[in-house]
This record gives structure tokens, C-alpha cells and sequence, in this order.
């Protein structure tokens, strides 16, 4: 049994071996924050409550991994995404606009920075963080224009969607008042979770989920191989914006803020208190810089602050 085990161990493939101990750190993690922090992490609605407000990340993940496993990558996820979120708020609250076309309109502008971006990349050969970088700046940029105030989404079919919770059937709690509470989660983890399934079976059993591996691999030997190296990249990046547009769904939770300006003076005070201050060998010095230099002015974006 003992070697049985081992031969296991030893044959367990790298991508295997880290999904493997991301899941036991994740765990690991878990348990010591029930141990330690009490029962509230004892509840099955605190793992809910997770999956509740992290369910856009998942779908952006799911996207970013066909890119990172062709050997590319985007770093405009979060811009576009931004983008989209606020172009759809726009549209539902100040035109009087419905759920429906706020979802065509995330299709449309996913999938035009999916269609640019891999174009770019696999066609003309840009570096993609060059062609992705570029494609963030543009979507940060194109926000400020679409939007500069903040507001709430008051379109009642949004905020329908927004309260739509699904029970899970026995794994409810009793809070301090002794009532029981039903477990629920939102749609949007719904959506993540059916994302997840129909890539995991796309790269497990497809042609298409082979050849991102063959060219993440090697990119010659793929071409040899008789894959179309130039679509599959492309494929792959229209994906990855086609990914985007789903993060309308888990987003409704959130309530879109607007950009703030940074006030200019960072890097001056910055360097005045580098060259003015008197100790530079205690470790206030150093935190002090830190402070001066990142905490002293508002972020840049502030999207998806909840409600």
C-alpha cells in the first residue's frame, strides 16, 4: 500500500501537484481560521459568503488561464471589465435600459477587445503584455468617459437579479436569536461554477483545450504538429474577453463608484522626506515612506465597492 502510494506521489504531474497543494493551503487556511477565529467560519454560509464575493474573480481566472496556457497573457482584465460594468450601469440607470441588451452590449465590447487584442497578438505578433497594456489604459480611459459620478443602479430587473438567492438545502444555521437561516448563494456563483465545469471539460476533452496546451508547450513543435498556432492564440484571447462580459452577472452585488484623481505630489514628498529626514536607520524612516509614497492619495479606480 506504502508503495503503491509513493509510485502515486512520484507520478503526479506538475500542474497536478499545484492545483493539489493549492487545495490543502486553501483548506489548511480553513481550519485555522475556525480554530482561531471563532464560530463564525463553522457556518456553511461564511464558505458561501466567499464564493458570494469573489465569484467575478473565478470567471476572470477562468479566461486568464486559456491565455496563460497558450503562453500569453492579460493584464487588461480588470479594465475592460470595469468598463463593461460601467457602460451596462449607464445604460440600465440613466437610459432606462433592460437586463437583456446590458448583456449584449457586455458581449459586444468583450468581445471586440478579445478580437483587437488577439488579432495583435497572434497575427501581427506583438508582445501581448505590450498589446494588453495598451488595451487596459484604453479601458480605463474610455470609463472616465462614459462615467465620472457615482451612482446606484436603481433599474428594478437589476435589482432583482441583484437579490436573487438560491437556498442550499440543508446546510442552514441558527443565528443568536435562535432562528434558522437557510444558506444561500447568488447567481453570479452559479455562473462561476458553470464556467469552470464547461473549461475544465474543454482543455480535458477537446481538440481545442489540446492544442492551448501544445502551444503553451511549444509552439514549433505544435506547428510541426499541423495546429494552427496563430488561430489557436486568438482563440484563446477572444475567449478571454468573451470571459469578461460574464463578470456582468456576479457584479450586480457591487455598486459602481467612479474615478478619482491622484493629487500630483507623491514623488515630491516623497523625495523630500528621504532627503530631509534626520535617522534614516530606524524603521519609522521607512515606514514613513511607504506611507508618503502610496497612502497619502486616493487609488486612481474604485469600481465595485459594495453596497
Amino acid at each position: 500500500m506504502s508503495k503503491g502510494f509513493g509510485n502515486k506521489i512520484k507520478n503526479i504531474s506538475d500542474t497536478n501537484l499545484l492545483l493539489t497543494i493549492t487545495v490543502v493551503v486553501f483548506f489548511l487556511m480553513y481550519i485555522g481560521a475556525m480554530i482561531f477565529q471563532g464560530e463564525g467560519f463553522l457556518k456553511p454560509q461564511a464558505l458561501f459568503n466567499i464564493l458570494n464575493a469573489n465569484a467575478a474573480l473565478i470567471i476572470l481566472s477562468c479566461g486568464m488561464s486559456i491565455v496563460m496556457i497558450t503562453g500569453g497573457i492579460d493584464i487588461s482584465v480588470g479594465g475592460v471589465t470595469a468598463l463593461i460594468s460601467m457602460c451596462c450601469a449607464v445604460y440600465l440607470d440613466k437610459a432606462g435600459g433592460n437586463v437583456a441588451v446590458s448583456v449584449l452590449i457586455a458581449l459586444l465590447i468583450g468581445l471586440a477587445f478579445g478580437l483587437v487584442q488577439g488579432f495583435l497578438v497572434a497575427y501581427l505578433e506583438i508582445q501581448p503584455f505590450i498589446v494588453t497594456l495598451a488595451g487596459m489604459f484604453f479601458a480605463r480611459g474610455m470609463t472616465t468617459i462614459v462615467n465620472t459620478e457615482p451612482f446606484n443602479v436603481a433599474n428594478e430587473a437589476f435589482v432583482a437579479l441583484k437579490n436573487t438567492r438560491i437556498i442550499v438545502p440543508g446546510m442552514g444555521s441558527v443565528n443568536r436569536l435562535g432562528n434558522y437561516v437557510d444558506a444561500y448563494v447568488e447567481i453570479g456563483v452559479i455562473i462561476a461554477l458553470l464556467v469552470v465545469i464547461a473549461l475544465f471539460c474543454v482543455l480535458k476533452w477537446t481538440k481545442l483545450g489540446r492544442s492551448f496546451y501544445a502551444v503553451g508547450g511549444n509552439s514549433q513543435s505544435a506547428l510541426m504538429l499541423g495546429i494552427n498556432v496563430k488561430r489557436t492564440k486568438f482563440i484563446a484571447h477572444l475567449l478571454c474577453g468573451g470571459h469578461r462580459r460574464l463578470c456582468v452577472f456576479p457584479a450586480c452585488r457591487f455598486r459602481f463608484s467612479f474615478p478619482r484623481k491622484r493629487r500630483g505630489d507623491e514623488r515630491h514628498r516623497f523625495f523630500h522626506y528621504r532627503r530631509h529626514h534626520a535617522d534614516r536607520r530606524r524603521w519609522k524612516y521607512y515606514r514613513n515612506i511607504l506611507w508618503s509614497a502610496f497612502l497619502k492619495y486616493d487609488p486612481e479606480y474604485r469600481f465595485f465597492r459594495r453596497t
